[in-house]
């Protein structure tokens, strides 16, 4: 039993571990193809030479306004940036075929889970601008209490990124298409898709942390976890172009308050109604989404090692083999199995196949007539099985928050978030 504990451990860990080195690679390759075409950008603009005068003619390089000249930088290039900023996103989600192979442009993008109806839809669009309207209070407030205190303000640079970004035409297709497309494929399809075999809340959780870290700016990256829980939770009980298209109505509603540029008192007052429905809906559908938390479960250890759980001596209650109940009916005979639409059970009534079961005589330390559950490569549509009684309760949370990979990204991100907020 304690091999299995091993060998689970070390099966997540190596899980993450190359998620996290995709993702740097992910940045690096992005980077560098981005920063290539800026730098073309800024050859032909005349920002360098303008640059290199500007430091000539100061008494010392100390008392160049740098961040006056990176404005003005941004400006010269600004219809650079959003070429640069599509080319390099694109080529860096290259990378995560690695982690996915082909599965990333085909059943990553293509599979269908529930149907999603309209008043669901709905809520979870009020609950997105609810995040962004607490967040946005969140940093006002903050903000207040910074300039009473003399702590330091968050920096402005990446408002005057975005705004250059926006004034152009290929600025506006990255903003409002071509990043939010990406980002939800790299990491609703490629890192949570990779990682739902170890259990579905795990992989929506970890995905939003790292979509969070991906930022790289301390408020937005707030904003982005929460945001990417609810695009996870889309993702994987419906269809990611279902997340897709949420995302990209945020992009565009930000893109929009940018041109539109509507007042205080406008913004304030809807912030305000988005943020009491936001509440509304969670106090009303607490129960649904507690029923959601429980069904997602961490998975078995045996079925994400592929392990039949009847050769390690497991005998369920009831003779089933994933608790008390088992699986729907048809589970034991291996054919489909219809999961109840009832309030509790999220994923209505389509038809899913569980993992294979198979009728076997005794096995080591197994009682006869005991079903056994064969395994199946995790499929879409279909929640992994939780532990049985009688194994070890897998942990992947504390599996993978105690691994020195996810702890050292994490740190990282977090000291370099912070940098980028609050220098000047």
């Amino acid at each position: 039993m304690w091999e299995v504990v091993s060998r689970y451990k070390k099966a997540l860990r190596w899980q993450v571990l190359l998620i996290v080195l995709c993702l740097v690679l992910f940045y690096i390759v992005n980077t560098a193809a981005s920063g290539a075409l800026l730098s073309i950008g800024m050859l032909a603009s005349g920002f360098v030479s303008n640059l290199v005068q500007a430091v000539a003619d100061s008494s010392s390089a100390s008392s160049v306004d740098i961040n006056a000249l990176t404005e003005s930088g941004m400006a010269s290039v600004s219809g650079w940036i959003g070429l640069a900023s599509c080319v390099g996103i694109i080529a860096g989600a290259c990378v995560m075929f690695i982690l996915r192979g082909k599965r990333l442009v085909t059943t990553d993008l293509t599979h269908v889970n529930q149907r999603l109806h309209v008043p669901d839809y709905l809520k979870v669009i009020v609950l997105i601008f609810g995040v962004q309207a607490f967040v946005t209070f969140g940093t006002y407030f903050y903000q207040l209490l910074a300039g009473s205190v003399g702590a330091p303000a968050p920096n402005t640079l990446y408002d005057n990124s975005i705004s250059s970004i926006l004034t152009t035409p290929m600025g506006i297709l990255y903003v409002v298409l071509i990043g939010p497309l990406v980002e939800e494929i790299i990491f609703r399809g490629a890192i949570m898709r990779s990682l739902e075999r170890f259990g579905v809340n795990f992989a929506i959780v970890v995905s939003s942390l790292l979509f969070a870290a991906y930022h790289l700016i301390l408020f937005q990256s707030f904003f982005a976890f929460f945001i990417g829980l609810l695009l996870a939770y889309v993702c994987q009980r419906f269809s990611i172009k279902w997340s897709m298209l949420l995302h990209i109505l945020n992009n565009c509603f930000s893109a929009a308050i940018f041109w539109l540029g509507p007042s205080d008192a406008i913004m304030i007052t809807f912030y305000a109604l988005v943020l009491v429905g936001s509440i509304v809906i969670l106090v009303t559908q607490r129960r649904r989404i507690a029923a959601e938390l429980s069904i997602r479960r961490p998975a078995s250890m045996f079925y994400v090692l592929g392990i039949p759980m009847g050769s390690v001596g497991i005998a369920e209650a009831g003779g089933q083999p994933y608790g008390q109940g088992g699986w729907p009916s048809g589970g034991q005979s291996g054919g489909q199995a219809a999961l109840p639409g009832s309030v509790g059970q999220p994923y209505g009534q389509a038809a899913v196949p569980p993992p294979a079961m198979v009728a076997a005589g005794p096995g080591p330390g197994s009682a006869p007539g005991v079903w056994q559950a064969a395994f199946v490569p995790p499929q879409y549509n279909i929640i992994p099985p939780p532990p049985s009684p009688g194994e070890p309760r897998p942990r992947p949370f504390a599996v993978t928050f105690s691994g020195a990979a996810m702890i050292t990204a994490l740190a990282v991100a977090l000291v370099i978030s912070i940098f980028m907020e609050f220098s000047i």
